[in-house]
């Protein structure tokens, strides 16, 4: 009610900039919400990553609702930070589930890379780490990664 009532007196859901929407996001989709409807700007900076990228770093229910609902308002899948893009971020932070989401999305996947350990070398160390407690969208990345890997290697070979 806070939030609503500051945002109905005029309150600027930008200033500073990116701070009010990344706050949000670390609190509940409905808090986005408030603040995407009043104009927040889902692919400002913070530091060097674009501010929905927070939602990469965890893996719960309400973080993947929460990419879906900025996925659906315009979230930059292409926007790259130093190192990589976001399919990269998150399978650095091992939010499998927001991995495939963005995958299925159509983020790059293919060449990315986080702190210089490509995203396909991070889910074959998850799987070796935990064979176990293997999440259906990690198999399903690995999947699409063997089968390009495959594909390349087929091409080169005449």
């Amino acid at each position: 009610e806070i939030i609503r009532a500051m945002l109905a007196a005029g309150g600027n859901p930008n200033v500073p900039p990116g701070r009010p929407l990344s706050l949000a996001l670390f609190r509940s989709p409905r808090f986005a919400v408030l603040l995407l409807d009043a104009g927040a700007e889902v692919n400002s900076l913070e530091g060097q990553r674009p501010i929905w990228w927070t939602v990469l770093s965890a893996a719960g229910d309400s973080d993947l609702t929460t990419l879906r609902l900025l996925l659906d308002r315009g979230a930059d899948i292409k926007q790259r930070d130093r190192e990589g893009g976001p399919v990269a971020w998150a399978a650095y932070n091992k939010a499998w589930r927001a991995m495939w989401l963005l995958i299925e999305r159509g983020a790059e996947w293919k060449d990315e890379q986080m702190f210089g350990q490509s995203v396909h070398q991070m889910i074959l160390t998850a799987l070796e780490y935990d064979r176990n407690n293997v999440p259906e969208e990690l198999r399903l990345a690995l999947a699409k990664y063997e089968a390009a890997a495959t594909e390349q290697s087929s091409e080169r070979t005449p």
